[in-house]
């Protein structure tokens, strides 16, 4: 998921109308938000094997969840490694 950063900018300008760099922000907060949760739960980002063995610092994303679209597997990264794990 892409979660826009901060704006540092004014919310709305001078006649109260929103601006357009917070317009753009909210936009994607949202589009973000409805692409990855819904009533059906947190969905999982869909990585490759080859883009999750790409990931840059694997040490940075410990913790992580992924869907391993090419082995059809959930993984976690577990102290800098990518492990999967069987739900049955």
């Amino acid at each position: 998921m892409l979660i826009p950063s901060f704006v540092n900018m004014p919310l709305v300008d001078k006649n109260g109308i929103m601006t357009p760099e917070w317009c753009q922000f909210f936009n994607q907060l949202i589009s973000e938000l409805q692409n990855n949760v819904s009533n059906e739960g947190y969905k999982l980002p869909f990585l490759s094997t080859s883009q999750i063995n790409q990931l840059a610092d694997v040490n940075k994303s410990g913790g992580s969840l992924v869907y391993d679209s090419t082995l059809n597997l959930p993984k976690i990264n577990i102290n800098g490694t990518w492990k999967t794990f069987d739900l049955t």
